[in-house]
């Protein structure tokens, strides 16, 4: 099947880039926000339900969300969150007003008749990735969070990162769904969970009882779409999302690894190094002031 084209968006702006940090016990819920969002986890967990449908907020985790989307947060761990919200036509000449329509409308009053959407048929659903498979995504992201400060964030900049970061969001729609559509269902619902939940202990048994199918069809699945053994792609994941926890969170190295199953202190550090060619100090030292900036601790 034909991949949808990339569609320009030459008048499209950057009106909000941001952290926010979701305690316990606070309900956080819009009805309707009149942006393009990038959401992504830093650190913590929880969930966002959008459109009805809910998706984890685990660190490393984003989601690309369509125009006029409904969102409710929900937090297991204090969690820290960041987001970038674009307006994809706002014509030039207009009054630029930073900051984002939401329904019910907060305090700020923003006139939102200058702001239209765009129809862009690669992000009309919400779309769910993690960063370790969208490295560029990541770098715009936080390069743009960085460069929406108050005091020198101008027109022209917040422009070309919202034509930019549109730009990547569908090249990543492409790229995400076409992977997604390559997987049997059972296999997706499988993934889905064990990512949501790296710290649980899992057996290539468990791991094939939550598929639905046999360890030895389990294996050839994995084989054939992921180009390992469940275990090591398992093993794999968890040491990705360590690498994400190094970077982003002040965990001690012993924490990290149980956050992602890996209880031995002393096995996770030489995993770690295995993975990484450095130890967990030094990648902490050489991948943190990526995220220092943007920082919520």
């Amino acid at each position: 099947m034909e991949k949808e084209p990339i569609v320009d968006t030459p008048h499209a702006i950057v009106l909000l880039a941001n952290n926010a940090t979701i305690g316990s016990g606070r309900k956080v819920a819009f009805q309707s926000v009149q942006s393009r969002m990038l959401l992504w986890c830093r650190s913590g967990s929880g969930a966002a339900t959008v459109n009805g449908k809910e998706f984890a907020l685990v660190p490393g985790a984003f989601l690309i969300l369509p125009w006029n989307h409904a969102i409710r947060y929900r937090q297991e761990r204090e969690l820290h969150i960041a987001g970038v919200h674009i307006v994809p036509e706002l014509a030039p000449g207009s009054a630029v007003q930073y900051g984002i329509v939401h329904r019910p409308v907060s305090n700020r009053v923003i006139d939102p008749r200058p702001r239209r959407n765009v129809a862009l048929p690669l992000l009309e659903s919400v779309i769910a990735g993690r960063f370790d498979e969208t490295p560029a995504l990541r770098h715009l992201a936080e390069y743009t969070i960085l460069a929406a400060n108050p005091r020198d964030f101008t027109e022209p900049v917040a422009r070309q990162l919202g034509q930019m970061m549109l730009a990547e969001w569908q090249r990543v729609a492409q790229m995400l769904t076409g992977d997604q559509s390559d997987l049997p269902p059972a296999m997706r619902m499988l993934i889905t969970r064990l990512d949501q939940r790296l710290a649980q202990p899992r057996t290539l048994d468990a791991m094939a009882q939550l598929a639905g199918c046999s360890r030895t069809t389990l294996n050839r699945l994995f084989h054939a779409h992921m180009g390992s053994s469940p275990i090591a792609w398992l093993n794999r994941r968890r040491l990705e999302r360590a690498a994400e926890l190094l970077a982003s969170s002040s965990l001690p190295v012993s924490e990290v690894g149980k956050e992602v199953g890996i209880t031995d202190p002393y096995y996770f550090s030489r995993l770690f190094r295995q993975y990484a060619g450095v130890t967990c100090t030094v990648y902490r030292r050489q991948n943190a002031l990526l995220w220092a900036h943007g920082s919520l601790r």
